[in-house]
């Protein structure tokens, strides 16, 4: 079974026959989950049917599914999954008690909108790299209300990026530092199914995943001393 047939059938919360590799894991509604029982499980929870009127987009290593509003996205080797993003509606799971506490992202003191780095992403062709670069500037620097409060700082970084012919995906996570009393950090993810003609940007749209905030914003973190 292909990658993509493999993932269809995952996606109603039927248990793959090897498609998911030992180490898998898969973000979902503000959540991680990891290993082949947890992933099915959630699924099974969270079903979704996948028309035929999607949108795929494949290229070496990565796998995008569009429907409707949830967006799918897999890194796949030898036709197997190694790690999966559910972006679109749905509430946030229960997770274990953590601590959450303010972090510099990629730990080199950076600054600017968006983090890219061309090379990291061999399936982006070189004429889409300006045009994932000028969507992650975008999203940074325009927070919407659904994510939360406006951020004292934000940023964006590329997670996974790749095109074939005319279109391509593009996945960030978002990441910002927010701007009430109690501080809290959080971040939510972003894929953008883009489409060029020749090197120009003819469209783009954004399905992007409140539920890595909501989880966040309901478990501030409250210094406390005695």
């Amino acid at each position: 079974m292909s990658a993509l047939d493999a993932l269809r059938s995952l996606a109603r919360g039927e248990r793959p026959n090897g498609e998911l590799l030992p180490p898998c894991r898969l973000e979902a509604f503000g959540s991680e989950f990891y290993g082949e029982e947890a992933i099915v499980q959630n699924f099974r929870q969270a079903p979704l049917n996948i028309s035929e009127h999607s949108t795929v987009v494949e290229a070496p290593g990565h796998l995008a599914i569009f429907e409707g509003e949830t967006v799918l996205v897999a890194d796949v080797f030898d036709d197997a999954m190694s790690r999966l993003w559910r972006l679109g509606p749905g509430q946030p799971m229960e997770t274990e008690p953590a601590l959450g506490v303010p972090f510099d992202t990629d730990l080199m003191q950076s600054r600017g909108d968006i983090a890219l780095r061309a090379e990291d992403h061999p399936a982006l062709s070189r004429k889409a790299v300006p045009h994932v670069e000028a969507i992650g500037r975008s999203l940074a620097r325009g927070w919407s209300p659904e994510h939360g409060p406006a951020a004292y700082r934000s940023r964006s970084f590329l997670i996974r990026a790749f095109d074939h012919g005319s279109s391509g995906v593009a996945l960030f996570a978002v990441h910002r530092l927010g701007p009430a009393a109690v501080r809290s950090v959080g971040f939510f993810y972003a894929a953008a199914l883009f489409r060029m003609e020749g090197d120009e940007l003819v469209t783009h749209r954004i399905v992007s995943d409140g539920a890595g905030e909501a989880a966040i914003d309901s478990a501030l973190w409250r210094a406390r001393v005695k």
